[in-house]
């Protein structure tokens, strides 16, 4: 259904995504699509949602209106923005003013409603640090300029899942139809224009960032995104400036969700906290989505939103030499890092190179894809996406989580392994040769085996071997004993299989 309908002020509206009048928008009443893996939602963020509901009423009902306009000059143009609950789903009464007293006047009388849970006087405000003229452009549409994937193992990651099933909102100045990103993009909408379509991308942000989760492989053009089989369904919410509102960017995430997008891109930020944006992200991850946000470039300690939220996975940059990037934020927001300096990705009209937390962002929003993915595949249900992907990153700088990477870089193969999903069913076999138990395995693997034996009532380990790459390993036993052997848990074997045997 369409997410935009025009209707007289007072009328009720149909159910759709958004909904405008001559001065009042109205966004997300329409109840949640599944996401596109249907059994498969992010139990992590759904956890962290449940902290702070968007359904509860903010502190900025109750604040002063001259504090909450209190930025706004006398002949400044700007939004109130009341949040409410509609059926479940976060709504949004927009209107536009100028200058305090008239901000003033309305954040007054949207907070005498009952039905207000949030208000926020905003003015537009750029949201990016990076854009098209700030790149360097480059005619190597070659997989050897793509460091940013071979850093992440993609070929490898791709053995177990390339993101097919899965939908990711870019939220961002618009995903353009390049050739190398068309067969992937989905109709989406434009929040800035107010119609349908977010394909139109006037900055070159956008088009990047939806390039590095999923610009088409194996096409003999350009490079590949790190999942390529997902779809991209492109949001628009920035103008060719990079700059926008927070309830066009807080309207763009019920969108996605609304559409059933299972990973949401938030390569953007600012420096202040939105009750609007807030409730948003909550949403999102209420419904099982795995939201991604940039950390910031200001190479400094700055907490930067949506990326500080509970439950959003916020992400830094890293260089080619696993080094954190100069620019890169750093805080407690910074859950987990991944390339983001010189990277090569799709732009209007061609091809890229860009640094940022923005380029990282989309990495880790694609191994999110990767793991959701492989989760529906191998049917393992429900998955902790953060959990999957800070359990497997890769220790940079000091040893533990820091500041600077939060867990580490992200492990796209070992986060889908860790998960299960490169589980392999063990059916080991043994054999006994006078005094010479042989265990062979089901197939060619290394694969650690414990030699236990029985004293009185209790199992006690006798020693500990390796396979060898044929899947074998070999015991010397003594008679009238009784042994097991046991090979543990990992995430190939996913369970303890163990089997004993009396040696005669």
């Amino acid at each position: 259904m369409s997410p935009s309908r025009k209707r007289a002020r007072g009328a009720m509206p149909m159910a759709a995504g958004v909904v405008v009048s001559a001065s009042f928008l109205v966004c997300g009443s329409v109840m949640p699509a599944l996401a596109d893996d249907e059994v498969v939602v992010d139990r992590g963020a759904a956890s962290a949602a449940e902290a702070g509901s968007w359904q509860s009423v903010d502190d900025s009902v109750s604040a002063a209106p001259s504090d909450l306009a209190a930025k706004v000059d006398a002949n400044d143009r700007a939004r109130v923005v009341a949040l409410r609950d509609e059926d479940g789903v976060p709504t949004f009464d927009v209107k536009n003013v100028k200058g305090r007293a008239q901000a003033e006047a309305v954040v007054a009388e949207v907070q005498a409603k009952d039905e207000t849970l949030a208000v926020a006087v905003e003015e537009k405000k750029k949201l990016i640090s990076s854009s098209a003229a700030d790149a360097t452009a480059t005619n190597d549409p070659y997989w050897g300029s793509a460091w940013g994937l071979t850093r992440l193992g993609a070929e490898g990651a791709w053995q177990v899942a390339s993101g097919a099933g899965q939908t990711v909102a870019i939220v961002d100045t618009g995903s353009a139809a390049e050739p190398d990103l068309a067969p992937q993009l989905l109709t989406g909408w434009d929040f800035v224009a107010d119609r349908e379509g977010g394909q139109s991308d006037q900055n070159g942000h956008g088009t990047h960032v939806a390039g590095i989760v999923a610009a088409t492989a194996g096409n003999a053009i350009g490079a590949s995104g790190l999942a390529p089989a997902a779809k991209i369904l492109p949001v628009r919410a920035l103008d060719s400036a990079g700059q926008g509102y927070w309830s066009d960017i807080a309207s763009g995430i019920i969108y996605a969700v609304n559409q059933g997008a299972g990973v949401i891109n938030l390569s953007l930020g600012g420096h202040a906290d939105d009750p609007n944006l807030k409730a948003a992200v909550d949403y999102a991850t209420s419904n099982g989505r795995t939201v991604v946000a940039a950390v910031g470039n200001d190479g400094s300690g700055a907490l930067t939103y949506p990326a500080a939220y509970p439950g959003v996975i916020g992400v830094s940059a890293t260089n080619q030499s696993d080094g954190i990037a100069s620019f890169s934020n750093f805080g407690s927001a910074v859950d987990v890092a991944a390339p983001g300096v010189g990277i090569l990705s799709t732009v209007p009209g061609g091809y890229a190179s860009m640094s940022g937390t923005s380029m990282a962002a989309p990495f880790v929003s694609a191994s999110a894809a990767l793991i959701r993915s492989a989760a529906v595949s191998h049917g393992l249900g429900a998955v902790n996406v953060e959990a999957a992907l800070k359990s497997t990153a890769i220790d940079l700088g000091a040893p533990g989580r820091d500041v600077y990477s939060g867990s580490g870089r992200v492990n796209p193969r070992d986060a889908m392994c860790g998960s299960g999903a490169c589980a392999v069913g063990l059916n080991p076999t043994a054999t006994l040769k006078k005094q010479k138990l042989t265990v062979r395995l089901n197939r060619a693997a290394v694969q650690q085996v414990v030699l236990q034996k029985k004293v009185g009532k209790v199992w006690k380990r006798v020693t500990v071997k390796l396979t060898a790459t044929n899947g074998v390993v070999s015991f010397k036993v003594k008679r009238g004993t009784s042994y097991r052997y046991v090979i543990p848990t990992t995430t190939d074997t996913l369970m303890v299989k163990s089997k004993s045997i009396r040696v005669r």
